[in-house]
């Protein structure tokens, strides 16, 4: 993926005017000045989280699938530009909105077996390729109306962007239709409830061996309430549940030893 880089300027002998005219007062020259003002920290985890969050917005938006896999571990945004009617708030060609936020994390990381200094492989890659299989089996969804970024990051930082992504955005298909990241649940548990997304976009292969719940029309009311809301986030507004963020609570593991 290319890496977009500031140019700099060229140094030269060039002598830069000296302004003998007073500058223009400011709006805002009155404001207070903090007497004690807290010092920033870049390495705190509020702020490691925005730098995570804002350079992933930064990178280009990719068509589902992905043309080409590749190696790492990250986060990754969704975006949706179609026309189904209960996302028209967020469908834009441009990727403003995400409808889904969610990670990668390197193999063995949930049972606290990684280890930082091997190769995560194509973890990133391989989560988005699972979300392209699920919206190209929904039966009211187009592939070629979904767009992607992705950032590969450290494993300690993966948590901090996406929890942040998720404050900001609340997108629908994390905090208002369940389901979307579910695999196969198994012969097991076939018969149990069908997922919020499995009933608004039928066509998974567990579909019809689950038990509908809630009706698709239900569920595009609640769509349309958490949009009015403002608790999920439109082209025309950020969710009123968004910044300012005051705290990540996701930890930052211990760093290994050397």
């Amino acid at each position: 993926m290319p890496v977009n880089s500031a140019g700099r300027r060229g140094s030269g002998s060039r002598r830069i005017p000296v302004r003998r005219t007073p500058e223009p007062a400011f709006e805002g020259d009155d404001a207070v000045i903090e007497t004690d003002p807290t010092p920033y920290n870049p390495l705190d985890r509020l702020n490691l989280a925005r730098s995570i969050e804002a350079t992933l917005l930064q990178q280009d938006c990719h068509r589902l699938p992905l043309a080409s896999a590749f190696n790492g571990a990250g986060v990754y945004a969704i975006y949706y530009s179609g026309d189904f009617a209960a996302y028209r708030p967020i469908s834009s060609p441009e990727c403003l909105i995400p409808i889904y936020v969610g990670k990668a994390d390197p193999p063995g990381s949930r049972r606290g077996i990684t280890d930082p200094g091997a190769a995560a492989g194509p973890a990133l890659y391989g989560r988005i390729a699972d979300h392209t299989e699920s919206i190209e089996a929904a039966t009211n969804l187009r592939i070629e109306d979904f767009r992607v970024r992705f950032l590969v990051v450290g494993d300690i930082f993966i948590g901090l962007g996406e929890q942040l992504l998720i404050q900001q955005f609340r997108p629908l298909w994390n905090r208002h239709v369940a389901g979307f990241g579910l695999h196969d649940p198994g012969a097991g548990r076939h018969g149990s409830k069908r997922s919020e997304w499995d009933e608004l976009h039928p066509g998974r292969p567990w579909h019809p061996k689950m038990k509908q719940v809630t009706a698709a029309a239900e569920l595009c009311t609640k769509i349309k309430a958490a949009f009015k809301s403002g608790e999920a986030a439109t082209i025309e507004q950020m969710a009123s549940t968004s910044p300012p963020v005051e705290s990540i609570d996701t930890p930052l593991p211990e760093a290994p030893e050397t």
